[in-house]
C-alpha cells in the first residue's frame, strides 16, 4: 500500500537514525540518501523518491538501518533449471563514491574462513528460497565484529564479475550460457576453489575533485596497457569516442591477479601508471593513489572510507622539478615539429621560421614557458643548449639536464641521477607521469595574466550537461551560504546547485525542464554581493 510522508518519518523515527532511503526497484546508488536526523527527512525523502523515477521508473523505496564503518561484501551465486545451487565466494566492494563501488576484490580481505562459509551458506539459501537461476550476486554489509545482514540481491552478472573469474579460473558468461541452454552447473560446490588475489578499478570520466562529477567530451586519448602479464582489460570506448551526460561514466576495468592480495595490488599500480586518459577528467590519478594508501594497502577499508580520506587523498605536492622539465621538453619538441611541418609545406625547409627555439644571430635564446595545475601556476624559461641538453630557469634557479626522447619517454640527468617520464601534449592539456607520479597539467600563454575571480563569484554555472529539474529561487531572493537554488539531473543522478556565499538573486537563466550545456550560467547574483 501507499504510505505517506507522515507514516514514513514515524516509522523513520522509530527505526532510528542515521537511516537509509533506498530505491526499492534498482540499486547503484541511484535514490539513495542518507538521512541523520528527521528535520531532513522530507527533502531526503522527495530527491530519492525522484531520483528513483528517472532511474528505475518506480518512486517506491524502503528505509533500513545505516551502519557506521561496514564493509561491503558480496557473494557470487549460480543456480541451475535442475536444482543445484552454489556459491564461488565473497568480493570486497567497500571502496565506494556516491555509494557506487570504484575498487572490488576477492576475495575480501576483512574475511576469515569461518565468516566465508556463513556468508556462502547464507547467499546459497536466500537464492533457494526463490528458487533461483542463471547468475546473481547477495549482498551484504558486514560489521567490524564480524555479523552481517542482508542488504539486496543482484539478479545479473556485476561488473566486479572478472575478480571471481580470475581467483576461480572459471569464465561465469560460459556458465550463464550453459545453463540457460538447460545444462547442469558445470562444478558441485566441492569442486569449486579459490587461489591468489585479484582486484579490480573502475576507470571513469569524472572529477574527483568536483564530487566526483561526470565529466563529458571527447575522448581524446584512451590507452590502456596491452600485454602485461596477470592484468585483464575491459573497455568499451576508445580515442575519439564522447562521453554523453547520458550514460554511466566508466571508460574501462582494470583487473590483476597475484599469488598475495600485495603482488596483485602492485601489478595494478604498474597498469594503471602505464595508461594514459585525455580529454576528460578522470579518476586515474586517484585509482593510483588509492592503490598505495596505508589504509587500503593493509585492507583495512570500509564504505566511508574514501569520503573520509578524499582530501588527504588528493593533497597535490605540485610537479617537481624534473617533472617541470620532463613537460617543457615534449612542448618544445611539438613546438618544434609543427614548426617545420609548416615550414616544409611552404617549401623553404630552411628557414628560420623553421624552428621555435627563440632563435638570434649565434645562439639560441630562452624560450618562456608557462603551466598551471592544482590551483599552482609555474612559469619557466628553456632553452636547447645544443643536442641532447636543456637548461630551465625555475623562479631564478637555473638547471641543466641531459635529455633522450624516445616517442612519449623523456629520460633526464642531472647531477642527482636520472629520471624517467612519459608526457603526453594534447592542444593545452599536458599530462606527465613518472617516479610514481602523475601531474595533469594545462599550458597557457607565458605572458598571460590570470585575472580576478570577481565574475566566477557573482555567477553559478552548471557542474555538466543536464537538465534543469528543480529551481527554488526567484530574482530578488536573498540566500544564504549553502542553501540549494537549483537541482540539475544527470545521468539519472541529481546534482544539487549550491549557494557559495550569502547574496542576492539577481537573475534566473534556466527554467524546470530547461536542458543545460556543463558550465553554463544558471543564476547570478547582485554586484553588491
Amino acid at each position: 500500500r501507499c504510505i505517506s510522508r507522515y507514516d514514513l518519518l514515524r516509522q523513520a523515527e522509530n527505526l532510528g537514525f542515521p537511516l537509509l532511503i533506498k530505491a526499492v526497484a534498482g540499486g547503484g546508488g541511484k535514490g539513495m540518501r542518507r538521512v541523520d536526523g528527521a528535520e531532513g527527512f522530507a527533502d531526503a525523502l522527495t530527491s530519492a523518491r525522484r531520483e528513483a523515477v528517472g532511474a528505475f521508473g518506480s518512486d517506491a523505496v524502503l528505509l533500513e538501518r545505516f551502519i557506521e564503518r561496514p564493509r561491503h561484501v558480496e557473494v557470487q551465486v549460480f543456480g541451475d533449471r535442475h536444482g543445484n545451487l552454489v556459491h564461488l565466494f565473497e568480493r570486497d566492494c567497500s571502496v565506494q563514491r556516491r555509494h557506487q563501488k570504484v575498487i572490488e576484490e576477492a576475495p575480501s580481505p576483512g574475511v576469515d574462513a569461518t565468516l566465508r562459509e556463513a556468508l556462502g551458506e547464507a547467499a546459497v539459501n536466500i537464492a533457494a528460497t526463490v528458487d533461483y537461476v542463471g547468475a546473481g550476486t547477495v549482498e551484504f554489509v558486514v560489521t567490524e565484529q564480524g555479523e552481517f545482514y542482508f542488504l539486496e540481491m543482484n539478479t545479473r552478472l556485476q561488473v566486479e564479475h572478472p575478480v571471481t573469474e580470475m581467483i576461480t579460473g572459471l569464465d561465469l558468461v560460459e556458465w550463464q550460457l550453459r545453463v540457460a541452454a538447460g545444462e547442469q552447473l558445470p562444478l558441485t560446490q566441492d569442486l569449486i576453489d579459490h587461489h591468489g588475489h585479484s582486484i579490480e578499478v573502475r576507470l571513469y570520466a569524472e572529477d574527483p575533485g568536483n564530487q566526483f562529477l561526470p565529466s563529458v567530451g571527447r575522448l581524446e586519448r584512451l590507452e590502456l596497457p596491452a600485454g602485461l602479464e596477470a592484468v585483464r582489460l575491459d573497455s568499451g570506448v576508445v580515442s575519439g569516442d564522447t562521453v554523453s551526460p547520458f550514460y554511466d561514466p566508466m571508460l574501462a576495468k582494470v583487473i590483476a591477479w597475484g599469488e598475495t592480495r600485495d603482488a596483485a595490488r602492485l601489478r595494478l599500480l604498474e597498469a594503471l601508471q602505464q595508461s594514459v586518459v585525455v580529454g576528460v577528467a578522470s579518476n586515474l590519478t586517484l585509482l593510483e593513489t588509492l592503490l598505495v594508501d596505508d589504509a587500503f594497502a593493509s585492507g583495512s577499508v570500509h564504505t566511508q572510507y574514501l569520503d573520509a580520506a578524499l582530501d588527504r587523498l588528493q593533497v597535490d605536492a605540485g610537479p617537481d622539478g624534473a617533472a617541470l622539465a620532463a613537460a617543457a621538453v615534449m612542448v618544445m619538441q611539438r613546438r618544434g615539429e609543427q614548426a617545420r611541418r609548416i615550414a616544409a609545406r611552404r617549401g623553404d625547409g630552411q628557414s628560420p621560421w623553421a624552428d621555435t627555439d627563440s632563435w638570434r644571430l649565434g645562439s639560441a635564446s630562452w624560450q618562456p614557458l608557462a603551466f598551471d595545475t592544482a590551483g599552482q601556476s609555474y612559469a619557466l624559461a628553456a632553452r636547447w643548449n645544443g643536442a641532447g641538453a636543456l637548461t630551465i630557469l625555475n623562479e631564478g634557479v637555473e638547471s641543466t639536464w641531459t635529455v633522450r626522447i624516445e616517442g612519449n619517454r623523456v629520460r633526464l640527468g642531472s647531477d642527482a641521477g636520472q629520471t624517467r617520464h612519459r608526457v603526453w601534449v594534447d592542444g593545452e592539456r599536458v599530462e606527465v607521469t613518472g617516479e610514481g607520479r602523475r601531474h595533469q597539467l594545462t599550458l597557457r600563454a607565458a605572458l598571460g595574466v590570470v585575472g580576478s575571480n570577481q565574475e566566477e563569484q557573482q555567477a553559478l554555472t552548471a557542474p555538466m550537461a543536464g537538465k534543469v529539474i528543480e529551481s527554488r529561487v526567484q530574482p530578488g531572493d536573498r540566500v544564504n551560504e549553502g542553501d540549494t537554488l537549483m537541482v540539475v539531473e544527470a545521468m539519472k543522478m541529481e546534482h544539487r546547485i549550491i549557494a557559495a556565499h550569502d547574496g542576492v538573486i539577481e537573475m534566473v537563466l534556466a527554467d524546470v525542464g530547461d536542458f543545460v550545456e556543463g558550465n553554463a550560467v544558471l543564476l547570478r547574483f547582485a554586484d553588491d554581493t
